[in-house]
């Protein structure tokens, strides 16, 4: 297979046809993907006391390995 998207989501189905067994081998090619995720490598910037409907900027320096990130707010 070509032309995938690293980070996406696929799906294959596989039937086997009047009981009969399907055996199925995947085989990574690429070595460009890092095997771990490194850890965090600095602190969030930004502001850390905020009043009820301000608005503020965040950044933060990607992990090597990381490309996905879930914010939640502490009340």
């Amino acid at each position: 297979m070509a032309g995938l998207t690293v980070g996406s989501v696929y799906s294959i189905l596989l039937d086997g046809c009047c009981n009969s067994a399907c055996s199925v081998t995947f085989e990574v090619t690429s070595s460009s993907c890092p095997s771990l995720i490194e850890d965090w490598p600095a602190m969030i910037n930004g502001e850390t006391s905020v009043l009820q409907g301000s608005m503020h900027d965040y950044t933060v320096t990607i992990p090597t390995g990381g490309i996905d990130f879930a914010w939640y707010i502490n009340e």
